[in-house]
């Protein structure tokens, strides 16, 4: 009876213990979506940041074009 008493406590307790990592794994999910959407918003932004630094350098060039869209060539 004893035996019987320790395998069902080890068990209640095991189960009670692996229930956990799953909720800890879509966490980690989750801060690694969140990551991931803070490095795509930061390259987006320094990105539209440096196009506008270049399109002014571009414009004050003697022999450079005065719209920055014409210095941009088209994508293939």
């Amino acid at each position: 009876m004893l035996k019987l008493y320790v395998w069902l406590t080890e068990r209640m307790h095991s189960t009670t213990v692996d229930s956990e990592r799953g909720a800890a794994a879509v966490e980690y999910g989750l801060l690694v979506a969140l990551i991931a959407l803070a490095v795509v918003i930061a390259v987006y932004w320094l990105g539209m940041k440096t196009n506008g630094i270049f399109c002014e350098v571009v414009t004050k060039l003697p022999f450079g074009p005065n719209d920055c869209t014409a210095a941009i060539p088209a994508a293939p």
